[in-house]
């Protein structure tokens, strides 16, 4: 989570420091989706895609999961993807 925070915003590119934003899949009333399907991203953004419900739930999902997809290769090609982390199978 500390690596994805350390990348800018995916939505918008504001510079680090990010919020680790959890993707909308799979989560529920107080269970967090899988940590591989986050993304970085301003308190501006994390609101909006979130909280805000500017999208339909689908639309959202599909956003968070192309940010989610876009967070893992940066990270897998900078070299930090945690050692004990098993990939995410695209």
């Amino acid at each position: 989570m500390n690596v994805v925070r350390s990348l800018p915003c995916e939505r918008c590119g504001h510079p680090p420091r990010s919020q680790f934003c959890h993707s909308d899949e799979g989560k529920g009333t107080g269970i967090k989706s899988d940590c591989r399907l986050g993304w970085p991203g301003c308190a501006q953004c994390h609101h909006d895609i979130g909280t805000a419900r500017i999208y339909p739930k689908e639309q959202r999902r599909q956003i968070e999961a192309e940010y989610a997809r876009r967070t893992r290769h940066k990270v897998e090609s900078m070299g930090l993807w945690p050692k004990n982390l098993p990939r995410w199978s695209e």
